[in-house]
Formats: C-alpha cells, structure tokens, sequence
C-alpha cells in the first residue's frame, strides 16, 4: 500500500463517519423540544466568537431550560473548539460543583 493511497483511503473513511454522525445528529436531536427538563444542575459553556453554534440559539436553548441551577457561560475571544479557555472554566465549575 502506499503513502497515497494509505490517505486517500484514511481521509475517506473520516469523511464517511462524518457524513453518516451529521446524518444521525440533524435528524434525530431537537433540544428546544426534547431536551428541556433537568434533575442536575446545567452548565452551558460556549465561545463567544463560535460560528457552528451561534450563541443566540444556545441562548434560546438556556432560557427554556429548567434546571435547580443553570448558567449560560460566554467565554471571550473563543469559538467553538476544544481550547484552553474552555478547559478552565470546566474544571473552575466542575471544582465549585464538588468542593461545596
């Protein structure tokens, strides 16, 4: 096999994963009808500069919840990959969660 081929065949197979978890993703979560009521408390932790996941939809999303507690976190100058800045505000809620 070569070096080519070894990609092609990689690169495709990611894009067939991808393809078939956008497939399931769209058609089968509704958050505003289907994720609404919560036991725990609810934390929702987004980049302010995110353009997958436009904050006024999660916003949307956070005002409709019903949780014992919930927060909307916007964190700056962030957008919608896994980062550092993102890292540390879980681990700031996670702590403030089990320390109290």
């Amino acid at each position: 096999m070569t070096l080519t081929f070894t990609l092609l065949k990689t690169l495709s197979e990611k894009l067939l994963c991808q393809t078939i978890w956008n497939k399931i993703m769209i058609s089968t979560i509704n958050l505003l009808k289907d994720g609404l009521d919560f036991k725990i408390p609810v934390y929702l932790i987004q980049g302010e500069e995110d353009i997958l996941t436009p904050k006024e939809i999660t916003k949307e999303y956070f005002n409709k919840i019903k949780a014992p507690k919930k927060e909307f976190i916007l964190l700056p100058k962030t957008a919608h990959d896994f980062n550092l800045s993102v890292v540390e505000m879980q681990y700031i809620i996670m702590k403030e969660y089990f320390c109290h």
